[in-house]
């Protein structure tokens, strides 16, 4: 099974489909120019990128959420039927749903340990001396670059997260939260900086974007 045909199993939305692709998209523009003497799992970091928020039709408004330029996701019907589905299957907590969904679609046992370290934003997930540190480390800064309307600098990225969620009851409408996640982000691009041979500041939508047939024709590991 391709990444294509994993998203459409599940009936992932294509706004969703499209942040996943550019967060897979950043980190393999990364990766492509990797000077570290560290080896690094690439194909765990990016299948992790991927599917890292396949389930996220379970905090969806909707109404709001969907793609308003795309007729497939007009059917507010359909789509709530969709989340009833992940609710039913998965649970209400779409990072839990996550998980279930690469134990259920047996991804390997490194994707499946990066996307349990992958939610919060405000601090380091495991110790710089875990094997998987590189790894996580690249998952959350792709993450931390990419915003709805596409690649961004990170700063950008997390006012965003403060306007998007101003006033509603979640831990991203917390300043606090969002500044210490905005932190990490910059510590993680300066010792990713260090580590390639190409300003990754300066990486785009248009390069992300560019790698999305690429990884939709993937095999799921």
């Amino acid at each position: 099974m391709t990444i294509r045909e994993f998203y459409s199993e599940l009936q992932v939305p294509t706004n969703l489909q499209r942040h996943m692709l550019q967060v897979a998209g950043v980190a393999r523009e990364i990766l492509l120019c990797w000077d570290g003497v560290e080896e690094v799992d690439q194909q765990a970091v990016i299948t992790t990128c991927l599917i890292h928020d396949v389930a996220n039709i379970l905090k969806f408004d909707l109404e709001a959420s969907l793609d308003p330029l795309d007729p497939a996701e007009r059917d507010l019907a359909r789509w709530t039927s969709v989340q009833n589905h992940y609710r039913e299957t998965y649970g209400d907590n779409e990072h839990e749903a996550v998980l279930k969904i690469a134990a259920e679609y047996r991804f390997s046992e490194e994707v499946q340990t990066l996307l349990g370290l992958l939610p919060g934003w405000a601090e380091d997930s495991i110790s710089p001396a875990d094997p998987l540190f590189i790894e996580m480390m690249l998952c959350v800064y792709a993450d931390g670059r990419v915003m709805p309307q596409g690649v961004a600098p990170v700063a950008e990225r997390f006012d965003d997260l403060l306007d998007r969620y101003q006033g509603k009851d979640h831990i991203l409408a917390n300043a606090e939260y969002i500044e210490a996640g905005r932190d990490r982000a910059v510590r993680y691009e300066h010792a990713l900086q260090a580590l390639t041979t190409t300003d990754i500041t300066l990486i785009d939508t248009t390069m992300a974007d560019k790698h999305a047939e690429w990884l939709l024709e993937l095999s799921l590991m």
